[in-house]
């Protein structure tokens, strides 16, 4: 259980980084749609973020890498002038469409106005800033953040073998945290039968090729 509350904010879309998370596929055409969509009728669904200290950012940055092989290094990261970092943790394609949106406007705004300075069309259909709607924790445990990163991005199914690992990582993750943890109990929490799980496990571990 998440202790921590989330508080809906407004956050820059320039100091939001982006690590390397298990839903991997972005279709252009789905975030195009998207923007459209979000200039249309704005951002019903807000984006999950946290904002974290350099020393709990350095923690989420080692289960990271350790869950997904990647190499991130905190002196990569954007940081805030008061040192915090603000991750991403789920809707990286709605991230994608306000940026595509900041640089490029959506079709009705290139019909009126043709071609213009990146963040005219931001500015006309959104908040008038480079900020998109976003629910904000504030310094959870990696564990903690990484749970929600892994349950957000299940919301919306992606592929079928980023679903696996969604899966697996996410079992993994909240088995570290209670050992007790049986596949039966993890299945229920997330709506799924046992035994996909356990085939979802059994395939998480074969080699990559």
């Amino acid at each position: 259980m998440i202790k921590n509350k989330s508080q809906e904010v407004y956050v820059p879309i320039d100091i939001i980084n982006v690590l390397k998370q298990v839903r991997r596929t972005f279709d252009p055409n789905d975030i195009r749609a998207l923007a459209e969509n979000i200039c249309k009728w704005g951002l019903i669904d807000p984006v999950t973020l946290v904002s974290l200290t350099e020393t709990l950012c350095q923690d989420y940055i080692n289960l990271t890498n350790r869950l997904h092989h990647s190499d991130h290094r905190i002196k990569d990261l954007l940081a805030k002038p008061d040192g915090q970092f603000i991750i991403m943790l789920s809707g990286e394609r709605r991230l994608r469409a306000h940026r595509l949106i900041w640089q490029e406007g959506c079709s009705v705004c290139q019909k009126e106005y043709g071609t213009e300075k990146p963040g005219n069309c931001f500015a006309r259909h959104l908040n008038g800033q480079t900020r998109i709607k976003a629910h904000l924790y504030q310094n959870l445990s990696a564990s903690d953040a990484v749970e929600i990163q892994l349950s957000g991005n299940s919301y919306i199914p992606p592929p079928d073998h980023e679903m696996v690992e969604i899966c697996a990582l996410q079992f993994r993750v909240k088995k570290e945290k209670n050992p007790k943890l049986t596949i039966a109990e993890f299945s229920r929490s997330i709506g799924k039968n046992p035994s996909t799980i356990s085939d979802y496990l059994k395939i998480f571990e074969l080699p990559q090729e």
